[in-house]
């Protein structure tokens, strides 16, 4: 297949599904579902999931609990806030499913994230 055939699907895939991501970023604490971002792109739910995968590699849902786990890790980096103001802030109503979930991503527990980043830095 032409690269560049592939490189302009590929821009065009996001611009489609740019108000969805734009809004994830712009509001991570916020709820985010599946109808209301496809809705969102003009699509519906099981074609705008089909086109989410395929731009993404990951699902919409994983997307939204990546960048959650991405923004709270930086929180952990760059603030002295407590970890669960700052679960939070990311859009995590319960603390132990953000243990989980950042465990599960980073290796570590929160507090061992934040120690670990204080003592290389």
């Amino acid at each position: 297949a032409d690269p560049s055939k592939t490189e302009r699907a590929q821009a065009s895939t996001y611009e489609r599904l740019k108000p969805a991501i734009e809004r994830i970023r712009s509001a991570p604490h916020e709820a985010h579902s599946i109808a209301q971002a496809a809705s969102l792109c003009g699509y519906s739910p099981s074609h705008f999931a089909r086109l989410f995968h395929k731009l993404t590699g990951t699902s919409f849902t994983q997307y939204v609990l990546q960048y959650r786990l991405e923004i709270a890790a930086n929180a952990l980096q760059s603030s002295s806030q407590p970890i669960t103001r700052i679960a939070l802030e990311t859009g995590f109503h319960n603390l132990s499913y953000f243990t989980r979930a950042f465990t599960a991503q980073y290796g570590v527990t929160p507090t061992q994230y934040r120690a670990d980043t204080e003592k290389s830095s």
